[in-house]
Parts: C-alpha cells; structure tokens; sequence
C-alpha cells in the first residue's frame, strides 16, 4: 500500500516530457474531452483538484473512487496526495486530452497539463470500472 501512495505521490508530482502542439508521432492532443462515459467524471475530478479544498476532495473521492482504490489507498492519503500536488504545482492549466494512434482506451483517460509553478508538462492518467458508475480505478 505505502508502495502505491509513492507511486502516486510521485507521479503527481513529477514533470513529464515536453507534450505536442497538436500531433506527434502516435498520439493527438484534443482540445476537450470527447462525449463518453467518462467525460462529466474526469471535468469534476479536474475542477475539484484544482480548487484545492480539502473537503471538496473528500467529498468527491468518496463517490467517485471504486471500492477497491480506496481499500488500497485510504481516502485521507488521496486527499492529502492532491492537496499537496496542487501546492507544489501553484495549480495547472489543462491542455488537452491525449488519444493513442494505437487505438481507443475504452476504461482510460490521458490528461495533459502544466504545472504553473514548473511550467513543465505532466500526464494525469485516470482509470475506470468498465460498467455503470464508472468510479475511478487508478490515477497515476
């Protein structure tokens, strides 16, 4: 679990490669999330990070976060976790959403933002129940 939350941490926390204008190679930059099952979920989950309030998170990782990420993760590390990536980072600004020439990630979704602090790039990967609430799995 202590393994989980570093990883977490981590990846919330690290700047990522330089991301593409629109288009690089094998993947696409869109503008706005795509129509899908995901869609209200992921936008709930980046205005409630980004306003940084504690009780927000809260609220929202009880109902968005599936049964098993938050046996794994305790609901106060997720908080605690976000909090400190949004004090670290100053706050970000979203930049697109990254689709795989490779094909569609029906369970996933690729965030790309940047660290206002940083101004470095960083990918927010969000994972979901196949099925009907769609509640998160993993971020990474």
């Amino acid at each position: 679990m202590r393994f989980m939350l570093v990883a977490l941490i981590a990846a919330l926390s690290a700047g990522a490669h330089p991301a593409a204008a629109q288009s690089l190679g094998d993947y696409t930059d869109l503008p706005t999330i795509p129509d899908g099952p995901h869609k209200a979920r992921v936008l709930e989950y980046l205005e409630v990070v980004a306003a940084g309030d504690a009780s927000r998170l809260e609220a929202f990782f009880r109902e968005a976060l599936s049964p098993s990420f938050l046996e794994a993760i305790p609901l106060q590390d997720h908080v605690d976790v976000h909090l400190s990536f949004v004090e670290q980072s100053r706050g970000f600004d979203v930049h697109g959403f990254r689709r795989y020439a490779s094909g569609p990630t029906p369970h996933r979704e690729v965030v790309i933002v940047r660290n206002r602090f940083t101004e470095s790039w960083q990918g927010i990967l969000l994972e979901f129940e196949p099925d009907p609430p769609h509640r998160i799995t993993s971020i990474e």
